[in-house]
């Protein structure tokens, strides 16, 4: 019954399971983690300032990211008001329309089995599903660029026009989304890809470079061109140089780390089937083959791989808008070639990483000062370790469910992590925790505090960068209070008008947020 309905209503059945999946559990937790407050953040000020060219945060211009995102997340805060599912909604969206394209070229490129399948590792990649689950601009950039190559691929096969102008224009919101990098490897990508099957002149002759270029710059230099002249260039100077040039060729904000760290990202991105990366890879390279939609998705995740591992920089999410592709080429070598010994090597790897999570989460959560009391919520990870095992177990058995267990496994921690775990956590974050403590005091900031503060306050805060400044505004105002997170307080920590009221450690990294008043 199940599957004929999803052989009438592919897409329908898609968009139903996608979506539950990703949607129902975005407004389950504050707005916490850095990057996705200080987006929600600029999003909420432009769309308060009535700004909807320059984004701002606590009333300071931000120039981390383009606005593409941000229009998304104002639609939202209009329907739905400042909340964390309105700031998560688009991104969520995104996920699913990956999904639903993702099947429907795959079914056209190659077939509905391996289509089906990669949709599978897609929702089994419980890192890449939780990436859909936060305002970040990586769910707009992924679907865009995943997209974009499609289309590219359609053009290649077809030679319709549209498919060709559509590439050129989600090149050019991509440029939007997320800047250079955008633009510059998907055309890496589709450079290489025709320069091996048929020379740089067939770019030339059926490509259009020049129209691509005028689409591209039609589609996003405006914007830019306006955030140059308004900002004096400072806005040009400091995204362009600080946030990619700088970015590239030095670690920025201690994401630094040795050239194969970008491939244990890719591992654990794609988590349980990443681990049949290497054998996928092998099986493409015996193919032969140049010019099919496997070696394309070679192509990208390759030039992926190479690219970030060059780069100074180093994040999970940067490979990411080539996991559709490098899920095609796990699909392939899942569902059609044996390799059995690799095979039985990796799905026991995957089931005893599975089956170490609930003792690793464990000892993270005794030995965090702050989370101590919740490590009942490891237990609950038992469930998908024993999944994993029953996996384990049918792959030795011959059985073929093996591969639905491996997924069903990660999916249900994917579940889990979502629905309970981690509201449980956020509970404890400083700012749910200073927030409901003090639900009628006035803060102001010395020199820095966590960045989820204004979303979740809906308002932006004073800094004050000295101390002569700061006693002076509180003596002024004597029932406000002071919040910082820097790590080294000596200097606010010596003042003798100040004491020290509270203090609240940080859930993932090591700096308090300390609360002050005066004496």
């Amino acid at each position: 019954m199940v599957k004929r309905i999803f052989i009438y209503y592919p897409n329908s059945v898609l968009f139903l399971i996608s979506g539950l999946l990703l949607f129902t559990f975005i407004g389950f937790s504050p707005i916490y983690i850095l990057d996705e407050a200080v987006h929600a953040e600029a999003a909420r000020e432009m769309f308060v300032r009535g700004d909807y060219i320059l984004p701002y945060f606590n009333s300071e211009l931000f120039i981390d990211k383009p606005p593409f995102m941000y229009y998304f997340m104002m639609i939202s805060y209009y329907i739905f008001g400042f909340t964390a599912f309105s700031a998560r909604f688009f991104s969520a969206a995104c996920g699913v329309i990956l999904i639903i394209v993702t099947y429907n070229y795959v079914t056209k490129f190659i077939n509905g089995r391996i289509a089906l399948n990669t949709i599978f590792i897609l929702l089994s990649s419980f890192w890449f599903m939780t990436e859909f689950q936060i305002s970040v601009p990586d769910p707009y950039l992924i679907t865009i660029t995943t997209c974009l190559l499609f289309f590219f691929y359609d053009y290649y096969l077809n030679r319709k026009k549209l498919n060709l102008f559509l590439f050129y224009f989600l090149i050019g919101l991509s440029n939007l989304t997320k800047g250079p990098s955008g633009v510059i490897l998907p055309l890496i990508i589709c450079f290489i890809f025709i320069l091996r099957n048929h020379g740089i002149k067939e770019i030339l002759k059926n490509y259009s470079p020049l129209i691509g270029l005028l689409i591209i710059l039609l589609t996003s230099a405006p914007w830019y061109i306006s955030a140059h002249i308004l900002t004096d260039g400072t806005w040009t100077e400091g995204f362009f140089l600080k946030h990619n040039f700088d970015r590239f060729s030095n670690p920025m904000e201690g994401h630094g780390g040795p050239f194969y760290l970008t491939f244990l990202y890719i591992l654990l991105g794609l988590f349980p089937f990443s681990f049949f990366i290497p054998q996928a890879i092998i099986m493409r390279f015996k193919a032969g083959s140049t010019k099919n939609f496997y070696h394309f998705s070679l192509i990208i995740f390759i030039t992926y791989l190479l690219f970030f591992s060059i780069s100074s920089t180093k994040l999970p999410n940067y490979t990411m808008p080539s996991y559709v592709f490098l899920a095609v080429l796990i699909a392939k070598i899942i569902v059609e070639d044996n390799m059995k010994n690799l095979k039985l090597f990796s799905i026991t790897l995957i089931s005893l990483v599975i089956g170490l999570i609930p003792f690793l989460f464990n000892y993270f959560l005794k030995t965090s000062e702050n989370l101590s009391s919740l490590t009942f919520l490891s237990y609950f990870l038992f469930l998908p370790a024993f999944i994993s095992f029953i996996a384990l177990v049918l792959f030795f058995l011959k059985k073929k469910s093996w591969y639905f267990f491996t997924g069903l496994s990660t999916i249900v921690l994917f579940v889990l992590l979502h629905s309970y775990i981690f509201p449980q956590l956020n509970k404890n974050n400083p700012v749910s925790y200073i927030n409901s403590k003090y639900e009628n005091v006035d803060f102001i900031v010395y020199k820095r505090m966590d960045p989820a503060f204004p979303f979740n306050n809906k308002k932006t805060y004073k800094i004050f960068n000295d101390e002569l400044n700061l006693i002076t505004y509180l003596k002024l105002n004597p029932d406000t209070y002071v919040m910082t997170n820097i790590r080294n307080t000596k200097e606010i920590d010596s003042l003798e008008e100040l004491k020290i009221v509270d203090l609240k450690k940080s859930l993932f990294e090591y700096h308090f947020t300390k609360i002050y008043k005066l004496k």
